[in-house]
């Protein structure tokens, strides 16, 4: 969505929109033709629903030429637990404020290294882009089915959430390192 300054009225702005789950889906997930061998890649899918969109909520404020935004997003998305590999939903929620500066090219060089402070030309903004970018940084690395994961078993390979497996409990998870257990210095 695109905002113009000259929409933002003294008392600010308040605009919603979602975002579009083929766009955001093709920036989280790596083709895994162009991934680094060796590298792991995790399928993060965003659904196409019109009930499960990515919800945004921004309030703008303009002070001077600058913008001060406030913003929510609410996303569901689907991937696949770290631990046990089983399908799994999820949402997460990014909140964000962040100080839009015309850019006039005379900007500090440690002005550039703030994380809230983004710089922009001309009279519009792609809040959408901003939206879209505050809800990817905010996803999580290691994504899990509960909290509670106890993943699979690293000898069997059985899934330690349906039942335990009959392995011995010397090798559980950590398998060979546990005869480090008992090692003196």
């Amino acid at each position: 969505m695109i905002v113009r300054l000259n929409d933002i009225t003294p008392e600010g702005l308040d605009i919603s929109f979602t975002l579009d789950p083929e766009k955001l889906n093709q920036r989280v997930n790596i083709d895994e033709t162009s991934a680094k061998p060796g590298t792991v890649t995790q399928a993060i899918n965003f659904p196409t629903e019109r009930e499960n969109l990515a919800k945004v909520s921004m309030h703008l404020d303009l002070i001077g030429r600058d913008v001060l935004i406030k913003g929510r997003t609410v996303a569901p998305y689907q991937s696949f637990c770290s631990k046990c590999l089983e399908p799994t939903k999820n949402s997460i929620t990014s909140d964000f404020y962040l100080t839009l500066k015309q850019h006039k090219g005379n900007a500090r060089e440690d002005e550039f290294d703030d994380l809230d402070l983004v710089f922009f030309s001309g009279d519009e903004i792609n809040t959408e882009e901003i939206a879209e970018e505050y809800l990817i940084l905010n996803l999580p690395v290691v994504i899990l089915c509960s909290p509670n994961c106890q993943g699979l078993c690293a000898n069997c390979g059985a899934n330690l959430n349906l039942s335990p497996c009959n392995c011995p409990k010397s090798q559980g998870t950590l398998g060979e390192l546990m005869r480090l257990k008992g090692l003196k210095i």
